[in-house]
């Protein structure tokens, strides 16, 4: 059967009354005409499936022409579907009537948010290629002190803040913060507790945070505490062999290998320019210090609050201070034989 006949299948829904510019578009029918004949296939919205999909019959020229006159008596106030005129055709066969709009999209701008976002400051908003700062919305339980000299040790998505101080005493509490939320939380900590410091070093090793040295006022550290972040518990690691690394603080440490490697920093009497290193791999209770001895080439002066980072097999050191000026040059050192000959001295198993 020819599709353009009396009799198609109907395939589109009627979403709402017609209006006159929906009939009215440059003088001619907006619908698009079929054939030529005098019944017409309607193609444009209104025209097809009723609402709920009951079929529709075809319009014809004449019940065109008969809609157009009742969307043209809803636009001048003689009566609307909410008004209760039901509209009919030439056939007089009334046309489904309109549905209500649901509420949800009457007010699309009802939203819940469970969490805090971003507050709204008179500055406008800069483009995403553009870096700028924004002060984040944290929430929880917050800290109840301020803090520098302070370390952040990122484990998955929480930032781990030990130790510090204000401008009055040094701490040795726990702080997380959670990047993704905003969250901050004060967990409860367990086992051999470290003394408040600051200006200490905080390296990750698995879900370990290895905590050297640092100082509280006049008394400077040489010792070592791992906090297990599964466990919440601090171990303090007490060498039994092997000499022990000066106390320090304002050093800096890296971790190459299952080995931590710690340069620098001060007595509090005097800069250090030395290098520790430690297998990091073995339990607990077999951990020792070694210094690596260098013998060979120039070496950097004696400095602390200096920065050192890892890239590949070569700790990077830049800047820092012997307390009399600062620096501004960088040192590389080269760490392959070292890991190699602390492999030779703390064998694995």
């Amino acid at each position: 059967m020819d599709h353009h006949s009396a009799h198609a299948t109907p395939t589109h829904s009627l979403s709402a009354l017609p209006s006159t510019s929906a009939f009215h578009a440059n003088g001619k029918d907006s619908y698009h005409e079929r054939d030529r004949s005098s019944t017409r296939s309607i193609s444009g919205p209104g025209s097809g499936m009723g609402i709920g999909g009951t079929p529709k019959p075809n319009r014809t020229a004449s019940s065109s022409r008969s809609m157009r006159k009742v969307s043209e008596k809803a636009l001048t106030g003689l009566g609307t579907p909410s008004s209760g005129m039901t509209p009919t055709t030439s056939s007089n066969q009334p046309l489904p009537p309109i549905p209500p709009v649901p509420a949800a999209i009457q007010s699309p701008r009802t939203r819940y948010r469970h969490t805090p976002h971003l507050p709204h400051g008179p500055a406008e908003n800069a483009p995403p290629t553009v870096m700028y700062w924004s002060k984040a919305p944290v929430w929880g339980h917050l800290p109840t002190r301020n803090m520098r000299a302070h370390t952040v040790t990122l484990v998955d998505s929480i930032a781990w803040v030990y130790g510090g101080c204000d401008d009055r005493t040094c701490w040795k509490d726990v702080w997380c913060f959670d990047v993704e939320t905003f969250q901050w939380t004060h967990p409860e900590m367990t086992g051999d507790l470290p003394p408040p410091c600051r200006a200490h070093t905080a390296t990750l090793v698995d879900r370990r945070i290895f905590v050297f040295g640092g100082g509280e006022g006049a008394t400077y550290f040489n010792s070592l505490y791992i906090l297990d972040t599964i466990t919440r518990r601090w171990h303090h690691v007490k060498p039994t062999t092997g000499a022990l690394p000066p106390p320090r603080r304002a050093h800096t440490t890296v971790l190459y290998q299952n080995c931590l490697y710690v340069f620098g920093g001060g007595t509090g009497e005097r800069p250090l320019n030395d290098v520790w290193c430690m297998d990091v791999s073995v339990p607990i209770e077999k951990m020792h210090w070694e210094e690596i001895i260098i013998t060979e080439g120039p070496q950097p002066g004696p400095r602390g609050y200096h920065t050192a980072n890892l890239v590949t097999n070569m700790m990077v050191v830049m800047g820092g201070s012997d307390g009399r000026g600062s620096f501004n040059d960088v040192w590389v050192l080269n760490m392959g034989l070292f890991c190699l000959r602390s492999e030779a001295h703390y064998p694995s198993g």
